[in-house]
């Protein structure tokens, strides 16, 4: 199956109002809730590390519904990652203000430290990256 270039109407902040935006962004919260997503990268965390307090980076933040997931069930700090500073808006209004630690940022330049963090993340994101980047 070849992969498909065309880009997801969240990723055009022209063509996608608020609203829909945020509905969206619900829909994949509730799909990964589903489908079991946040459990399963949740076991993966746990399998990578055994530190009894986990600085975790979570790039491509979504809805935050991972990060909340997360960190009710880690002894963890979660900073979260977005290119979209629309997105991270509406996943902070989504998540009631429970994402506390959000930056906007583009992945391939980190505003952060090298070893700053125990654990990143980049769950159901990739796909959003360009191939010529």
């Amino acid at each position: 199956m070849q992969r498909s270039t065309e880009p997801e109407l969240m990723d055009d902040e022209s063509l996608a109002d608020a609203k829909g935006l945020a509905e969206n962004l619900r829909d994949i919260a509730r799909y990964n809730a589903l489908l079991g997503a946040n459990g399963l990268m949740l076991r993966l965390v746990r399998q990578l590390t055994n530190a009894p307090r986990l600085k975790s980076l979570d790039i491509g933040i979504g809805s935050g519904d991972f990060i909340v997931y997360a960190s009710q069930r880690l002894a963890s700090h979660w900073v979260g990652l977005d290119l979209s500073p629309r997105i991270l808006s509406i996943a902070c209004a989504i998540r009631q203000n429970t994402l506390r630690n959000c930056t906007n940022a583009d992945a391939t330049r980190l505003p952060f430290a090298d070893g700053a963090f125990d654990v990143v993340t980049c769950a159901l994101t990739v796909h959003h990256c360009s191939l010529h980047k």
